[in-house]
């Protein structure tokens, strides 16, 4: 029945079986491989997370020191803002102080030109345009 050389039909149907459930495992074996990959990976990211969060933390008298450095830093900042709004409104005050006194002066030297005009040219005053015509006459004499 069985040649040598020539496997029987029994054994090339265990071979294909064989064949086969190797390579079922083989891709199962892959598949367990990839899973242990990302087990390790998702362990390694554990332990990083567990080694940061066993780090001490500061002490309670640490955050009091910077809360009151903070503290100090913010009333002198608050002292400067109203030194500085106080400076504003003098500045504003002697400002329109200055506006009016502007204003008042520019109102008395328009007022005495227009006295100046409605009285005429003083007597001892000559005008300019008077002035020029004597001088042209007696340069035109001479």
């Amino acid at each position: 029945m069985e040649s040598q050389g020539h496997p029987s039909d029994e054994q090339t149907q265990r071979l294909g079986n064989t064949t086969e459930r190797l390579v079922v495992v083989t891709e199962q074996n892959q598949s367990l491989q990839a899973a242990l990959k990302q087990a390790r990976d998702r362990l390694q990211r554990q332990d990083q997370k567990i080694q940061e969060l066993s780090k001490p933390e500061p002490k309670p008298s640490e955050y009091i020191e910077a809360i009151t450095s903070l503290q100090s830093t913010l009333k002198d900042r608050e002292v400067q803002v109203g030194s500085l709004k106080a400076e504003l409104t003098d500045v504003r005050t002697a400002s329109k102080r200055e506006q009016q006194l502007m204003a008042s002066a520019w109102h008395n030297h328009v007022t005495q030109i227009q006295k100046a005009a409605m009285q005429g040219p003083a007597s001892g005053t000559v005008s300019w345009l008077k002035r020029m015509r004597a001088e042209t006459a007696i340069g035109g004499r001479g």
